[in-house]
Order: C-alpha cells, then sequence, then structure tokens
C-alpha cells in the first residue's frame, strides 16, 4: 500500500527523469548538426594541412598536460548536453538557436552540410509527426534495385 508522501515522491521523481531525457534529446538535437557538420570542416582542413605538419619541431608539439581520469569525458558530455537542452528550451536559448541558424546559412559549404543534417536529426527526433511510421520499396538507385524506405 502507498501512501500519498511516497506517490509523490515518485511523481516527482518521474518528472525530474521526463524533464532530464526532454534536455538531453533537445540537447542531441541543437549539437550534433554543428558538432557533425564542423568535424567534417576540421577533418578536412587536417587533411588539406597535413604537409605542414613535417615543419615543426618535435619539441614544439604539443604534450599532455591534464591526467588521464576514466570515465570523466562521458559524465561532462551528457551533463553539457543537458545543460545545452535546458538552455535552448528557453526564449533566449531559441534566439541564440536561430541567430545560429542565420550564421551557418551564410557559409558556402557548410550551410548545405549543416542543413541536411539538422533536417536528419529533426526528423529522427520528432515526436509530432508521422516519420519512421511505414516502411515503403522504393526502386532505387537504378532500375531493378529496390531498398527500404520510410
Amino acid at each position: 500500500m502507498k501512501t500519498k508522501k511516497t506517490e509523490k515522491k515518485t511523481s516527482f521523481f518521474g518528472y525530474v527523469i521526463s524533464k532530464l531525457k526532454t534536455y538531453l534529446f533537445t540537447g542531441i538535437l541543437v549539437t550534433a548538426p554543428v558538432t557533425i557538420t564542423f568535424y567534417m570542416a576540421y577533418e578536412l582542413f587536417v587533411w588539406i594541412d597535413k604537409w605542414s605538419r613535417s615543419l615543426i619541431p618535435p619539441q614544439f608539439a604539443a604534450k599532455d598536460f591534464i591526467p588521464y581520469i576514466p570515465g570523466i569525458g562521458v559524465i561532462v558530455l551528457i551533463a553539457g548536453l543537458i545543460l545545452i537542452g535546458m538552455f535552448t528550451t528557453g526564449f533566449i536559448g531559441k534566439f541564440f538557436v536561430r541567430l545560429g541558424d542565420f550564421i551557418v546559412s551564410k557559409m558556402p559549404l557548410i550551410s548545405s552540410i549543416y542543413s541536411l543534417l539538422k533536417q536528419l536529426f529533426e526528423t529522427i527526433f520528432s515526436q509530432k509527426s508521422q516519420s519512421f511510421k511505414e516502411a515503403v520499396l522504393i526502386e532505387y538507385p537504378r532500375k531493378g534495385l529496390w531498398v527500404i524506405a520510410f
């Protein structure tokens, strides 16, 4: 038999977990397209500038000054995504997201990659749409070849 006090604690705990999930998914939805886009741009620049690494003497190379702590990266990542999700669900956060979208939309190559990734993540994490509710077979990429689509 549950008392009113334990029911209230359970519902409060469920509410907190629900909010944390919402903030985590919002953080992923906001950061994933930007992160993937800039990672791809970073890899492109690294690939282009790879030849110049041999010009830097080894004594000037960066060293690890921070000790290794196992698991800290996962904790920091999840906490950061939750904080970003909390920030971007508010009025000011939405303004900054729109401002960031506007700035990225003016960058030639990065805008196309970012918009593709943003649409993909919005479709995957959308709760209101009918996304991925029905599987279909389509003839793609050429005649006689069939693939599953949603």
